[in-house]
């Protein structure tokens, strides 16, 4: 059976022959060709079922990373424009 990989800062989806996989878990074999057991979701990579799963994840995480840049670009333009605001009165020197 194939799953698809999606590793987490990757836009990249890689199909991967999995050979058993439980809710949490799938087993792959190894370069040897010995099973080895990986988690669907860790902190590297997400496994999917299908396809078009994997892209939905893709487009979802990029969505909420463009809204966070965007988001941390006004806060500092914001505090850009209040620098500039700033002025010596009533500081000492």
């Amino acid at each position: 059976m194939v799953l698809f990989k999606v590793k987490k800062n990757s836009i990249k989806i890689d199909e991967v022959e999995v050979i058993k996989q439980t809710e949490s878990s799938i087993w792959v074999n190894n370069w040897k060709g010995e099973p080895r057991r990986e988690l669907k979701s860790t902190n590297y990579a997400d496994y999917f079922d299908t396809w078009e799963f994997a892209k939905n994840h893709i487009v979802n995480r990029e969505k909420r990373r463009l809204e966070w840049a965007k988001e941390s670009l006004k806060r500092a333009e914001d505090d850009y424009r209040k620098s500039l605001e700033l002025s010596l009165s009533g500081s000492e020197v």
